[in-house]
């Protein structure tokens, strides 16, 4: 056999290994959570509506085209689809934090804390879900819940830095400054890099009248992330409760400039005229 008819038998190899792939749901739903993962959406949906023409009751495949629909902010569609996969399995965590998820963004608050609930109950480990459930409450001003949410998530993983920091703030709503800066220690501690952890707690710092150390932490928020529209409006504020009028306007102007939505700033650049 010469090279190129080897050439061509490899070719026609490769084809049949691609043809056969194309009949293996699990193989194509790999794929199209490959192309999922790369945003690639219109690829991956065809990938899983081919699983679907394949096994019409394949979960995965309906649970990810609503997770496509979820992210391009089809919250009604990604109901739908998850719901679908629900039907033919329920005991999969995932699937109901999804829900859940979907459920939120449709403003369903009631029925998106039953889908968290529900995915604790098939899995009370879903660390995911027990956060989740915890941002639900703290955008709903249930601080209370918030925070016991925020600890299911933590007895299982102690290391979650992001829970650490939403109990924190939970905290520092409630008006529990040691809580708060025990999380949020706790939280640098776990991941130094995270500039939203310096930030809150330069924010508290701040308002416990320790000056010296909030600036510390806030000019490490803004090293980490130099475009972080909510350390400089911290940077303002702390120069504001230092007397430094001109310097909080700046960093005020900075925040706005970055973020031309962020009212709080626009507002404490009006009071200072």
């Amino acid at each position: 056999m010469n090279r190129q008819e080897r050439r061509r038998q490899e070719k026609l190899r490769q084809k049949t290994l691609s043809d056969q792939d194309l009949k293996n749901p699990q193989i194509m739903l790999e794929k199209g959570f490959a192309h999922q993962q790369a945003e690639e959406y219109e690829v991956a949906t065809e990938l899983y509506t081919q699983v679907l023409a394949i096994d019409a009751e394949n979960a995965d495949a309906h649970h990810m085209l609503g997770a496509i629909a979820y992210a391009q902010g089809q919250h009604e569609v990604a109901f739908e689809r998850i719901s679908e996969a629900l039907k033919i399995d329920e005991q999969n965590a995932g699937y109901w934090t999804n829900l859940g998820n979907a459920l939120k963004e449709l403003d369903r608050i009631e029925d998106a804390v039953k889908a968290y609930e529900n995915a604790l109950a098939v899995n009370p480990e879903f660390t995911v879900a027990a956060f989740n459930l915890g941002n639900l409450y703290r955008e709903t001003d249930e601080l209370d819940k918030a925070i016991f949410a925020y600890q299911r998530a933590l007895e299982v993983d102690g290391d979650y830095a992001e829970a650490w920091l939403n109990i924190g703030t939970a905290y520092q709503a409630k008006g529990d400054n040691e809580g708060a800066e025990t999380a949020y220690s706790r939280t640098v501690a776990l991941d130094p890099e995270y500039p939203d952890a310096h930030n809150n707690l330069g924010n508290l710092l701040i308002d416990l009248g320790r000056h010296d150390e909030a600036e510390a932490a806030i000019d490490k928020a803004l090293a980490l992330a130099p475009e972080f529209p909510d350390a400089f409006f911290n940077k303002g504020k702390l120069a504001e409760a230092k007397g430094d009028s001109e310097a909080a306007k700046i960093s005020y102007t900075k925040a706005v400039e970055l973020d031309a939505d962020f009212d709080d700033a626009k507002e404490a650049l009006a009071k200072l005229g």
